[in-house]
């Protein structure tokens, strides 16, 4: 293995460390924060308490997922500039030809009804158990929910990965292509609570989002395109559940 490939695997191994640990840190500092505001007796034990139930409860998880963009893009960015990076090229915000956007809206709708058509191929339900058993402590947790994990967690996770992480690794061995096919499949691992097909729904998603990034020239087209397969997935959940 030449000293290139050496350098590249610890530098990818140094920011996937970095980002995991900043990215769990973004999830427990709004959860923090709400708990110590809200609670008269702040302790570990009641925060621990908080994130064991984070995955059901519909208002927690609007909320940190709200919290968790404002926490980490800010960071993310001062990185860039303490290095001295060109941050616009890591998070590049261009407006493209409006006929080329909507090939891309009209792409990724199809790839929803794609995903429609594996679903019934492999004989699996389209809303995953984990969203049917969400707990909805209040009317305005509902779209709580809605802003933080169909709007804010698409923004969040598509600046670490098609942006961040995205332009990180194509400065290794692996190439643009590369660092495609490894942020989707890193981006797959970390929705580990669905099963192995949702998984792999997941990484193909994320094949599409990195391609559009790369191909349109801005993170706006991946963003728009995750905001709407987040939206669309929580008006279908609201749907069957009678909240619409």
């Amino acid at each position: 293995m030449n000293s290139n490939m050496v350098w590249g695997i610890a530098r990818m191994l140094l920011w996937l460390m970095i980002v995991g640990f900043l990215f769990a840190l973004s999830q427990l500092v709004p959860l923090g924060v709400f708990t110590f505001l809200t609670e008269e007796n702040f302790t570990l034990n009641l925060l621990r308490e908080q994130m064991d139930v984070l995955g059901s409860n519909a208002f927690l998880m609007g909320l940190t997922g709200i919290g968790s963009a404002l926490f980490l893009i800010p960071i993310l960015v001062a990185i860039l500039k303490v290095q001295g990076a060109n941050v616009a090229s890591y998070f590049p915000l261009k407006i493209i030809n409006p006929k080329h956007f909507m090939l891309w809206m009209v792409l990724g709708t199809g790839w929803m009804y794609g995903q429609d058509y594996l679903m019934e191929l492999f004989n699996i339900v389209k809303i995953p158990e984990a969203m049917l058993n969400i707990h909805y402590p209040d009317e305005f947790s509902k779209w709580l929910l809605v802003l933080g994990v169909g709007v804010m967690a698409p923004i969040l996770e598509e600046v670490i990965f098609r942006g961040f992480l995205l332009k990180e690794f194509s400065f290794t061995f692996l190439g643009m292509t590369g660092a495609i096919f490894l942020t989707s499949a890193i981006w797959a691992v970390i929705h580990s609570q669905y099963d192995p097909v949702y998984l792999l729904i997941i990484f193909m998603t994320g094949l599409l989002f990195g391609y559009a990034r790369v191909k349109s020239g801005t993170l706006l087209v991946p963003i728009v395109l995750h905001i709407l397969f987040n939206v669309s997935a929580a008006i279908e959940l609201y749907q069957l559940k009678g909240f619409l």
